[in-house]
């Protein structure tokens, strides 16, 4: 229950008050008025879509891809020249990773005392972020809101020409701040010699950034040159794991039966399947991924992609858990669609690329095709 509407009210000061000096569309251009017969939320459609203007939205390209740390044997730079090239011609000016939300970390390490399934979450995905980030907070003497506060503002006052001296400094911040990711951002900004020289850092923090840096996931060979490219100087983390502290938090036996179920895997659509293996050997024989990319973000490899879920539907689990896991996933690539919004969300248009794993790409793209403040662009779309 609300206490006050106070909060409501302001907002609709906020509301009223952006609508000031705009020529409000006289309501007779408008749309007919929905019938009772059409489907929810058609009011949106006939008050609001037919307002909105290329000026009104930002662009957000999905790109789905295959999770390239698997590749490591035989991925090299020049692989992904070809692609990089083309998502160069977007020009984003913001890029969004699938990385745990430097927010959700900090949620998993409130909970992990008394949540296993928080600590096992943790360990999955964060635990060396985390640490990091609590010795450096020792080290600068800040919260982890005050880390951030203080990276973004060093960073939003300065354009690509940082110092090195700002850029470690931002680095501590990042670190501090969770948002490992864009420390690593301004880690490969600087050149050996000043990483060597980087005495401000402790040794197993400066270990661990030369470390992360020489991985072949697509953070690292994928986003970040692309992001040094085009100057930037953040990377937007927008993953969630919150469907699975919920999904772990099962009994045990019960997930081993669900997941031990024959059907899982079985009900794959083997062709497009095979045809997607090919593809992605084709491309690695020829040294372009560009190939592999546009097949992965394709209509076709979404609905060889998607019939992975099919097992689920047979609702045979005795505790219904197929169910309830499906509707995890779906809250996932909500939570993540929900970082997504915020990424884009700007007084001017942006130009957001998403860079998840491929799995998530029909989902994002359906539910972001219904928000008004974007528009999606696909990777066929682009031209070299």
């Amino acid at each position: 229950m609300i206490g006050s509407t106070r909060p409501l009210a302001m907002l609709a000061l906020v509301a009223s008050a952006a609508a000031c000096g705009r020529t409000a569309t006289p309501l007779t251009v408008l749309s007919a008025a929905p019938q009772a017969s059409e489907s929810p939320g058609t009011a949106i459609e006939h008050v609001l879509a037919p307002r909105v203007t290329p000026a009104f939205q930002s662009e957000v390209l999905v790109l789905g891809t295959a999770h390239l740390s698997n590749e490591k044997e035989r991925l090299t730079a020049a692989h992904l020249a070809p692609l990089l090239t083309r998502l160069a011609t977007f020009d984003p000016t913001r890029i969004a990773i699938e990385a745990l939300h430097p927010d959700e970390l900090a949620l998993l390490a409130e909970r992990e005392k008394d949540d296993p399934a928080a600590a096992q979450l943790l360990d999955m995905f964060g635990r060396s972020i985390v640490t990091a980030g609590r010795a450096m907070q020792e080290v600068l003497g800040l919260d982890r809101v005050s880390a951030e506060r203080q990276a973004h503002a060093l960073l939003g006052q300065q354009g690509a020409a940082i110092a090195d001296d700002d850029r470690l400094r931002a680095v501590a911040y990042l670190i501090a701040a969770f948002d490992l990711n864009s420390a690593m951002l301004q880690w490969s900004y600087l050149s050996p010699r000043a990483r060597e020289a980087a005495a401000t850092l402790p040794p197993d923090i400066h270990a661990m950034l030369q470390r992360r840096l020489e991985s072949s996931n697509e953070i690292i060979t994928l986003a970040l040159p692309l992001a040094r490219t085009l100057g930037l100087q953040m990377l937007h983390c927008i993953d969630s794991q919150y469907d699975g502290v919920r999904t772990l938090s099962a009994p045990r036996a019960a997930l081993e039966d669900l997941f031990s179920d024959p059907a899982r895997g079985g009900m794959l659509d083997e062709q497009r399947q095979a045809r997607a293996d090919s593809v992605k050997n084709a491309a690695f024989a020829a040294g372009d991924l560009l190939p592999l990319y546009l097949h992965m973000n394709s209509a076709e490899h979404q609905l060889g992609d998607v019939s992975q879920w099919n097992w689920l539907f047979q609702q045979r689990n005795s505790e219904g858990l197929d169910r309830f896991r499906y509707a995890m996933w779906e809250l996932r690539n909500l939570r993540q669609t929900t970082h997504i919004i915020d990424v884009a969300a700007s007084g001017v248009p942006e130009r957001v690329l998403v860079v998840v794993g491929a799995s998530h790409k029909p989902y994002l793209d359906r539910l972001l095709a219904t928000q008004l403040s974007v528009r999606l662009v696909q990777l066929d779309q682009l031209r070299p």
